[in-house]
């Protein structure tokens, strides 16, 4: 996962993060690690409040949903050198082959799903083209600089998709 936990337990197919104590942390990470469908249950509830909540508490969600996108691409994420896959897909290439990539693309797509329906619910759209654009240009150009993660165009078409689905 990359994020500060301070070891890893796997029972079977499962990977539970472990605290300094050695025991199971319950987090965002261990149920998508274990759950991965849990991302578009997420996504979907997430979405349907954004459609029937009014435009306050849209608001509300909307800065707490980009703080989950921050938590999820850059927060708390374990420095390295920096790396880049500039090679445009990459990822889709093995989607039906290899299961981890197919949840990781998905979950990408997924992420930006309730992101860009929750900026057409609370912003005019003349200025949703421009945010849309950005923060996913803006996160991975983090990743790079701050080296942690991949910084990747597969995960630009990932979340360009989502948003365009949202």
């Amino acid at each position: 996962s990359g994020k500060r936990f301070y070891g890893v337990r796997h029972d079977g197919d499962r990977v539970y993060y472990l605290d300094k104590n050695g025991s199971d942390v319950i987090s965002v990470d261990s149920i998508l690690s274990n759950f991965p469908f849990m991302v578009s249950v997420f996504g979907i509830l997430v979405c349907v409040i954004f459609i029937i909540a009014p435009k306050k508490i849209n608001i509300g969600l909307m800065v707490l949903y980009f703080l989950f996108i921050m938590y999820e691409t850059i927060l708390y994420r374990i420095s390295h050198k920096p790396t880049m896959n500039m090679e445009l897909f990459w990822s889709y290439k093995q989607f039906f082959s290899n299961e981890g990539l197919r949840i990781e693309i998905l979950n990408n797509i997924w992420l930006f799903v309730p992101y860009s329906l929750g900026l057409l619910k609370t912003i005019r759209r003349k200025k949703i083209v421009i945010v849309l654009l950005l923060l996913p240009l803006i996160i991975e150009i983090a990743q790079y600089v701050l080296g942690i993660g991949l910084a990747e165009l597969d995960d630009l078409v990932s979340n360009g998709l989502g948003e365009l689905i949202g």
